[in-house]
């Protein structure tokens, strides 16, 4: 036996890395989970009063509102991770930083014209 009782060997072989992926919930490239995320914030905009302030009046956005902007995103499977990731990944992105919860990407996602 190679290796020890509590570290055996149990393979010789060279490892290698034949894919590498990300998945974003169901989507399996970013543009859907974010075409699905602007979707979300198109069909919220007016069951949310702290998502219309943001898309409309952003000066006019309390730390509370925000808040509420955060937990209604979370709670439906986009978080700011994801949604950093997938702009990221995103083919032909210039690879610049976004924050995913700004005034600005959430107005973008409900008005994109």
């Amino acid at each position: 036996m190679l290796g020890t009782e509590y570290r055996p060997v149990i393979s010789e072989h060279v490892d290698e890395i034949r894919d590498r992926s990300q998945s974003f919930d169901n989507f399996a490239r970013p543009e859907d989970y974010l075409d699905s995320f602007n979707q979300f914030i198109k069909n919220q905009l007016n069951q949310s009063v702290a998502l219309a302030v943001v898309v409309n009046k952003p000066r006019d956005l309390s730390r509370e509102q925000l808040k509420e902007i955060k937990l209604l995103l979370d709670s439906a499977g986009y978080n700011e991770a994801k949604l950093q990731s997938a702009v990221r990944n995103q083919p032909g992105h210039c690879r610049q930083y976004h924050w995913a919860y700004s005034p600005g990407r959430l107005r973008r996602s409900a008005y994109p014209f």
